[in-house]
């Protein structure tokens, strides 16, 4: 048996600026659900870089029963020697390289979650008013819309990193008013802002 103790730390980066955050798991690898995911498994060992007979690798493509792409797995040195490094499908890795590597993820997964959270904060001080006409009863001709209140949002501050393919939150309205908008703007990031409904002269 191998006298080792395995801490998997599998941290998942966004590059829309949504789903990043570092958790813990156990040895199993999880398969990457994303395009921007980076899965890193570091094995905390007694000494060194694998055994007499273990190998530590990043592995550099999905391999079969062993993990995918951008996975750190423990394998024979044999299985490395005949067969992943020759197809280029791995590279040793130390405890070193993989911590510096997580590391480097980390912070970009922080700032991205900042970013977030930077925006939520603009949103909330924006003054955001749709124009409606109106009829019988104040009531609204039409309906409002994500893509109307996103229209006027990059009217306001076209920097702001927010689109139409973020998950929206807007109330049906029948009238003039103000309504509560929510958006998800990342995985642990998200805003509710208010939007006026006004009549249109």
């Amino acid at each position: 048996t191998m006298a080792s103790l395995r801490v998997a730390a599998v941290l998942l980066v966004s590059l829309s600026a949504a789903d990043a955050f570092l958790t813990l798991r156990g040895p199993t690898a999880v398969p990457s659900r994303t395009l921007a995911r980076c899965t890193f498994e570091m094995m905390a060992k007694k000494s060194g870089v694998g055994s007499a007979d273990k190998l530590q690798v990043l592995l550099k493509g999905d391999v079969a029963e062993i993990g995918k792409a951008n996975t750190v797995v423990m394998v024979n040195k044999g299985y490395f020697n005949n067969f992943l490094a020759p197809k280029a499908l791995a590279s040793i890795i130390s405890d070193e390289a993989v911590a510096v590597r997580v590391a480097e993820a980390a912070e970009e997964a922080r700032v991205i979650k900042q970013a977030a959270m930077d925006t939520a904060e603009a949103l909330k001080l924006l003054k955001i008013a749709l124009k409606r006409k109106v009829g019988g009863g104040n009531k609204i001709f039409g309906s409002v819309t994500n893509k109307q209140i996103l229209d006027e949002i990059k009217l306001l501050s076209p920097g702001l990193a927010v689109s139409a393919k973020q998950k929206w939150d807007v109330p049906d309205v029948s009238g003039l008013g103000s309504i509560t908008v929510n958006v998800q703007l990342h995985p642990e990031v998200s805003v509710a802002f208010n939007v006026d409904i006004v009549e249109q002269k």
